[in-house]
């Protein structure tokens, strides 16, 4: 089992993202797994739901916070059963690997998180998941 997370991209290019990606993981056709596909923690992949599965206020929020309409997204799943270590890696990946990129996170509950917010509320951003 895991939870998700989606990360929505602007203002870059996917091949850019994906490079950051691939210099602490596995890939395995379009699926990113950290640290490596027998024994993930998390696991990375395009996210193409966001039209289909975004009712409209949920992507006005989005919108809201990104400034636009996402160019494209991800979905980090966090594995239940390494949950502590996949909400550090995701931190670290949000906070580190992809600090140069325009984006917000959906924690898949009820929060958009914007990048500033994350680096200012390190211990709330993934609370719900890290018990």
């Amino acid at each position: 089992m895991a939870e998700s997370i989606v990360v929505h991209f602007i203002d870059t290019e996917i091949e850019k993202v994906e490079k950051a990606f691939m210099e602490f993981s596995e890939v395995i056709g379009n699926t990113w797994y950290v640290p490596s596909k027998n024994d993930y923690s998390i696991q990375i992949y395009p996210y193409k739901g966001y039209l289909k599965e975004y009712d409209s206020a949920e992507k006005l929020e989005v919108v809201r916070h990104l400034g636009s309409e996402p160019k494209f997204s991800f979905c980090i799943e966090l594995r239940r059963l390494h949950q502590k270590e996949a909400c550090n890696i995701t931190k670290i990946l949000i906070m580190v690997k992809l600090e140069g990129f325009n984006f917000v996170v959906d924690d898949s509950s009820d929060k958009i998180w914007k990048k500033m917010e994350i680096m200012n509320n390190q211990n709330s951003f993934l609370s719900k998941y890290s018990h």
